[in-house]
């Protein structure tokens, strides 16, 4: 229910109640068959890039995927082979893994879904992703600092994790098996 508010552009994201009008379920309703196309076509980009419902630690970061290829409006944007689609393909895996990795969706997660769909909403078939605004509005960078690879280091005790910010300590007690190496490889391969 999440993702059909997320993906119907005039509908509050918040999962309450009073949200859920008949009017909101009628605009739902009415705009099925895209979302439905929309959320097929990001699961099938993401598996191609390795991810699997074992695997995706964050689903709500799926959402702004969707809503882009919603607002693209290319229900094959997974298999595209043109050199923009392309490019956009590889700017959305490198997005994902940065936002999953840095925690972007811990906090407030409506606001932040609310944010990202103000910004994607004049996404057009010709628009290159917008990573960088995302990257902004969500106030993460597309690298890891030096805090964040030694906190990655698999020789990092406990008592050093948590003596780091809770955002930080949150991903390293996730991704601490991770190598930095292996992070590395899947957002430059």
């Amino acid at each position: 229910m999440k993702a059909c508010l997320s993906l119907s552009e005039n509908l509050p994201i918040q999962y309450r109640v009073k949200n859920f009008t008949k009017k909101n379920l009628r605009t739902i309703e009415g705009n099925w068959e895209t979302i439905k196309e929309s959320l097929s076509t990001t699961v099938r980009l993401i598996s191609h890039f390795g991810f699997t419902a074992k695997n995706v630690v964050v689903p709500l970061a799926l959402l702004p995927i969707a809503f882009y290829i919603m607002k693209c409006g290319n229900s094959s944007f997974d298999t595209s082979a043109s050199a923009d689609d392309a490019d956009a393909q590889v700017a959305i895996r490198k997005w994902f893994i940065f936002s999953t990795l840095k925690n972007a969706f811990g906090g407030s997660s409506d606001t932040t879904l609310t944010r990202l769909r103000e910004l994607l909403k004049s996404c057009s078939p010709t628009t290159p992703f917008p990573a960088d605004n995302l990257y902004k509005s969500l106030s993460i960078e597309p690298r890891f600092d030096d805090a964040e690879i030694d906190l990655r280091a698999p020789n990092k005790t406990p008592l050093q994790a948590a003596s780091l910010p809770p955002r930080m300590a949150a991903r390293a007690s996730l991704f601490g098996v991770l190598s930095i190496k292996l992070v590395k490889c899947l957002v430059l391969c």
